[in-house]
């Protein structure tokens, strides 16, 4: 098995970043009349960036032995890069998993949507701020006009607007089990606007460009597959450079998944759309550089295509969408190994890195010497547009990334969480 250490597979690739690791510490939580202290597997983190205090993460929307859970962990880097926990000031007003997590100004985070201990899908956004002595407190919590789980969210720091959107709403009263609501906050009037997708949609994977909010992929799991699906993809070829390609025009849906995005000028509010080159879903997004980046996901395989069976079985991708805002232009690359159900988070403005990630069927083990569940780390640095790849501890399926600082960390279901540091 090949070390699972920092990998260059690129003779003129960018030096390693390095790597480091730290296990997560129990987190106590109370539950209706039982209270413990446990491992808790997080859903969503974001991190507090103001110039006043040290840089940190805040995970929340955890679940443990009983359920979801109300607690929330901050994560902090010492001098010497180890990492430093505390538990945060306040809990979440709901115990609930399955929505999203976003930074908005330097020095407050949100919790949004999901799903609480009842399966009720809910509305509810928690705002988290961080004062200049570094306590987490919540200072309220609103509600969306549509409660819904595995919504997806983003910050435009441009224009001072977060975006939520699609999901998982109660089906019914909704009249299907996916929505094309989009709720717009704008944070200094403190007004609320509505739009919506182009087409109804969960898993919805949402970034910033800008002003620029771009709402890609997803899962449309109630309707029968298009006439003319996605056809599937070979395995990863080489990491190598960037392969441009035409602007796509909008395409709606293929065999239970999307291949739409929907783009938001967060200044103007008006809406357009484009289209990833695979419809899938269980991908992952990061921006840098002035470029979107959509890596992997689950798409459907076209073979044995059936109208009772959704989702139909597919395969893994390798696939990389890049949207270049400067051009507006699309080109596409490819991880070094196919796989869905990865994070991602860009460091910098200048290196994106796609880590771990599901590879079932894996017939032999990947650069990483890992097999069904990865340890690749796929990292694009955008000044000298080159491909690396390190390595996690150990394979698996990663809950969710974030980034302090010029580090990358990476956190697993399990407690474990892996910082690469540039």
């Amino acid at each position: 098995m090949a070390s699972l250490a920092a990998v260059a597979v690129s003779a003129t690739a960018s030096a390693p970043p390095r790597h480091t690791t730290c296990l997560q510490p129990p987190v106590h939580w109370t539950l209706g009349n039982e209270s413990n202290r446990t491992n808790v597997s997080f859903w969503a983190a974001a991190a507090f960036t103001a110039d006043s205090t040290a840089p940190a993460i805040m995970l929340g929307m955890g679940s443990g032995p009983a359920g979801h859970v109300t607690s929330t962990l901050l994560l902090e880097l010492g001098d010497n890069g180890t990492c430093v926990w505390s538990g945060a000031s306040a809990p979440l007003s709901e115990a609930r998993t399955s929505g999203c997590a976003i930074r908005v100004g330097p020095a407050a985070v949100l919790f949004a949507g999901g799903h609480n201990n009842s399966q009720a899908y809910v509305g509810t956004v928690d705002e988290f701020v961080r004062s200049n002595t570094g306590v987490v407190t919540r200072s309220r919590t609103m509600q969306l006009p549509v409660g819904r789980e595995l919504l997806g969210c983003a910050w435009a720091e441009a224009t001072r607007v977060a975006v939520f959107a699609g999901g998982k709403p109660p089906h019914p009263p909704a009249p299907t089990g996916e929505t094309t609501e989009i709720d717009v906050w704008h944070m200094d009037s403190d007004t609320w606007h509505t739009k919506q997708l182009s087409v109804e949609r969960k898993k919805v994977e949402a970034l910033t460009l800008g002003e620029m909010v771009l709402m890609s992929g997803g899962e449309i799991g109630h309707h029968p597959p298009s006439a003319a699906p996605s056809a599937p993809q070979p395995p990863s070829p080489p990491l190598g450079p960037l392969l441009a390609v035409a602007p796509r025009a909008h395409a709606a849906r293929a065999q239970g998944y999307s291949s739409s995005v929907d783009i938001l000028n967060t200044r103007t509010m008006s809406m357009s759309t484009s289209t990833l080159a695979l419809a899938r879903q269980y991908f992952a997004v990061a921006a840098a550089g002035g470029k979107a980046f959509f890596g992997g996901g689950f798409a459907n395989d076209a073979a044995g295509a059936t109208d009772s069976k959704m989702p139909l079985e597919g395969f893994r991708s390798s696939l990389v969408d890049i949207f270049d805002s400067k051009t507006q232009q699309w080109s596409t690359a490819h991880l070094s190994t196919n796989r869905s159900n990865l994070a991602a988070t860009s460091v910098m403005d200048r290196w994106v890195l796609f880590g771990g990630g599901t590879r079932i069927p894996a017939p032999k083990p990947d650069v990483c010497g890992t097999s069904e569940r990865s340890a690749v780390v796929d990292i694009y640095d955008t000044a000298t547009n080159e491909w690396s790849v390190a390595c996690l501890a150990e394979g698996r399926t990663t809950m969710n990334a974030a980034t302090i600082g010029s580090t990358a960390v990476f956190f697993g279901d399990d407690g474990s969480t892996d910082l690469f540091t540039f």
